[in-house]
C-alpha cells in the first residue's frame, strides 16, 4: 500500500481538485450509492471477518487478504470514496458476501 502523500499520476485527480470538489464527488457517490444499492465496504466482503477469529487465523475485523480494513471501515462510517486528503478509498479486492 503507498504511504500517505505517497501520489502516482493516476492520482491526478484528486491531488488537483479542492475540499469542495471532494466534497461534491462525495455527495455524488452517496447518490449513486443508493440509487443503485452499491454496496462497496468490507461490512458487505467475504474477505472481512467480522464474527470473531475463526480456523484461519484471522482476528476479527480483519481482512483475510491484509488489507487495511480500519481505513474502509472509517471512510464508509463517514460515508465518503475520497477523504479531505484526496485519497481514494476503494478496496480492488471487494467480492460481495
Amino acid at each position: 500500500m503507498p504511504v500517505k502523500g505517497d501520489r502516482t499520476p493516476h492520482d491526478t485527480f484528486v491531488a488537483a481538485h479542492d475540499q469542495a470538489a471532494i466534497l461534491a464527488f462525495n455527495q455524488r457517490f452517496r447518490a449513486d450509492r443508493d440509487r443503485y444499492d452499491l454496496v462497496f465496504d468490507c461490512r458487505h466482503c467475504v474477505h472481512f471477518r467480522e464474527d470473531g477469529p475463526g480456523s484461519d487465523g484471522i482476528p476479527d475485523g480483519a481482512c483475510s487478504l491484509a488489507f487495511p480494513a480500519s481505513t474502509m471501515l472509517n471512510a464508509a462510517r463517514r460515508d465518503v470514496a475520497i477523504t479531505e486528503t484526496g485519497d481514494l478509498v476503494f478496496c480492488k479486492y471487494f467480492e460481495v458476501d
